[in-house]
């Protein structure tokens, strides 16, 4: 038997280039707001890359969920006493 001539693959589907490039702006978009609510927390932004994979994006959801955040080891803010 012979191989067809044209075959195709999932490559074939999208063009690279318009592809690639919003799927590129698509993460950027993800992951800035992502990394300023990290930065809030106290946290490393860097761990928005965690967002990205199916998986892990709920076990990091689930860690910082229950982990003492940076913010909250910081004491109180002292008010000054009313009156004179």
């Amino acid at each position: 038997m012979q191989e067809s001539a044209t075959s195709w693959d999932i490559r074939s589907l999208y063009p690279t280039g318009p592809f690639l490039a919003f799927l590129t702006i698509s993460v950027l978009l993800f992951m800035f707001p992502v990394g300023k609510i990290l930065r809030r927390t106290g946290h490393n932004p860097l761990w928005c890359v965690l967002a990205l994979f199916p998986f892990l994006n709920l076990v990091a959801l689930w860690f910082f969920a229950f982990k003492s955040w940076p913010i909250d080891k910081k004491p109180p803010v002292q008010q000054p006493p009313f009156g004179p």
